[in-house]
């Protein structure tokens, strides 16, 4: 029947087990303010377009090459970069240092909560990649020279009836404040 329990006594569950998913970001040291910010979409495109060695010959012939090794910009779609932690990691290790996979150890607390610099550790700042400059609307509708991204532009057509609606309607709301 339905709503016993299960069992050889009926004693067990009625209802059965249901898988739910946990969306809690509230771990150590979660930013939720992270995926927002990081714009490592934007560094991975300029760190790859770095990667492209562009030279124009004499003749007017373009040739293109990847740089290789150490030249090249390393492509990350993480807040640091791998290969400068590898090479903290490996001097860490030639001073005798303990290192773990994923650990940077940046102080060491005491029993009566104070802490202790560690002055051989990997610092963040060392590790850590550049971060994107992020154009405001205005200074990038300056950059690309007064175009906007409509598909009509390709046509010929300059969006002005627009753009001054829309500039106008920016100077009522100012004027409202």
């Amino acid at each position: 029947e339905e709503g016993e329990g299960l069992g050889k006594n009926n004693t067990g569950i009625a209802a059965p087990l249901k898988a739910s998913l946990k969306f809690d970001n509230a771990g150590l040291g979660v930013d939720r303010a992270q995926e927002f910010n990081d714009h490592w979409w934007e560094r991975c495109f300029n760190e790859a377009a770095n990667n492209v060695d562009v030279q124009v010959q004499q003749n007017g012939q373009v040739s293109t090459n990847r740089k290789q090794g150490e030249e090249a910009v390393e492509i990350s779609t993480k807040g640091f970069s791998a290969r400068k932690l590898r090479k903290a990691k490996e001097q860490q290790a030639v001073a005798g240092a303990a290192t773990y996979d994923n650990f940077l150890q940046t102080a060491l607390l005491t029993q009566n909560g104070g802490e202790v610099d560690n002055t051989e550790r990997i610092k963040v700042e060392d590790i850590a990649v550049t971060k994107v400059s992020v154009l405001t609307d205005e200074e990038l509708f300056k950059a690309c020279g007064g175009r906007t991204a409509h598909k009509g532009a390709r046509h010929g057509l300059k969006l002005s009836g627009k753009l001054a609606r829309i500039e106008q309607q920016e100077r009522e709301m100012l004027e409202k404040l």
